[in-house]
């Protein structure tokens, strides 16, 4: 968010804001980037407003020092800062829900958390760019965050510091809520050779796949994934299923 005096506070890109690796690398290497701790499929929010100006998606290969290290990555451009552009970077996706050129909103799902390209472990690995420079993300964020050990290196010195933000104006910032991953059961009908899931409230339905052959074991139909985050939708459906219910991620 902008705040009142002009400066940039940026939300948080994930839920919970634990640092593994700071400014510089454990070992003192520059790392020039926050890394922050996330299991596969943890969801990823835009830092702010802005245009998603790049999508990577990830050849497979582990590479050094290009822009394919990043894994599956996505940056946006916000809303320039005192004449200069503004960018965050969101790197080692496992999948990205986003496209180039669309407009996002604060908090918004962009992606899940992975560990593809160039990386041990899963992780998010969080950028800011000012004016084509690589920024300290520390310096752009507030500081509800802790380092994982004391050996994270967070600062490059002394004067650094998080994004003081006034009570009163954080509390007038509209609050985003998290994705949550849960496991459902729905109930589903078979139309025109498709299985609908029928969500809960107002009993509305949304086709999830179309009917495969029956398994050869079983005899039952397969449905399809079908993956979507879109109006709170479930992401994955999977398995076997019937005309009485399917678990259903969402």
């Amino acid at each position: 968010m902008r705040l009142k005096n002009g400066e940039v506070c940026f939300g948080w890109p994930l839920a919970q804001h634990v640092i593994t690796a700071g400014w510089k690398y454990n070992s003192g290497a520059l790392h020039r980037a926050i890394d922050l701790r996330a299991l596969v499929g943890t969801p990823v929010f835009a830092a702010e407003d802005g245009t998603v100006r790049v999508v990577y998606h990830w050849n497979g290969r582990v590479t050094q020092g290009d822009t394919n290290s990043y894994g599956n990555m996505v940056k946006i451009e916000h809303t320039a800062y005192k004449g200069g552009k503004l960018e965050t970077l969101y790197a080692h996706l496992n999948s990205i829900t986003v496209k180039v050129g669309q407009k996002v909103k604060t908090g918004e799902v962009i992606g899940y958390s992975g560990q593809t390209g160039n990386c041990f472990g899963a992780h998010l690995h969080f950028e800011v760019r000012w004016k084509g420079v690589r920024e300290n993300p520390l310096c752009w964020l507030d500081d509800d965050f802790k380092p994982a050990s004391r050996g994270v290196i967070l600062w490059a010195n002394a004067n650094q510091h998080s994004v003081q933000v006034d009570k009163q104006e954080a509390a007038e910032e509209p609050k985003v809520e998290p994705a949550v991953k849960k496991t459902v059961t729905k109930a589903i009908t078979l139309n025109n050779g498709k299985w609908n899931v029928r969500k809960g409230a107002g009993m509305q339905y949304q086709s999830v796949g179309v009917i495969s052959s029956p398994n050869a074991k079983t005899g039952k139909p397969v449905c399809i994934g079908y993956e979507t985050v879109v109006n709170g939708w479930f992401k994955t459906v999977y398995g076997y299923i019937s005309q009485k219910a399917v678990k259903s991620h969402t």
